[in-house]
């Protein structure tokens, strides 16, 4: 079953510059301060500004709406060192969950409903054990 794809809700992000964000690992505030045709720029806590590539937030955006679960690690490699950012800032958008308790930290699509191809197996352990055993 393919799944239905959005664009990438760029009036949504539009509307947060300017709101705090936190990593989702750190809890780390930044801020959006103002987006351009190239991305995003941040505010980071060190007094810093970082920006944020459209293609990295676009191409993060469009694994997850195909169903890929992100972690850390695999937006770092979309942007170099941006990945925490990237994280918190797909986290705050419609259609996402994540998950930061631990690493690595997660972000994926939100289901309602999850179709089946056909009936689930059961693993090995959750099975009663054999009586005697």
């Amino acid at each position: 079953m393919k799944l239905a794809t959005e664009a990438f809700p760029w009036e949504t992000l539009e509307a947060l510059v300017g709101v705090e964000f936190r990593t989702l690992d750190e809890r780390q505030p930044f801020t959006i301060v103002r987006m351009d045709v190239g991305g995003v720029e941040i505010l980071i806590s060190s007094g810093r500004r970082q920006k944020i590539l459209k293609a990295s937030l676009a191409q993060a955006w469009r694994d997850v709406q195909h169903g890929a679960e992100l972690t850390r690690q695999r937006l770092d490699m979309l942007q170099t060192r941006r990945g925490t950012y990237i994280a918190a800032i797909l986290a705050r958008l419609p259609g996402i969950e994540s998950s930061s308790w631990g690493e690595p930290v997660m972000i994926r699509r939100r289901h309602a409903f999850y179709a089946s191809s056909g009936p689930r197996r059961k693993s090995k352990g959750s099975r009663p054990p054999k009586p005697g055993r």
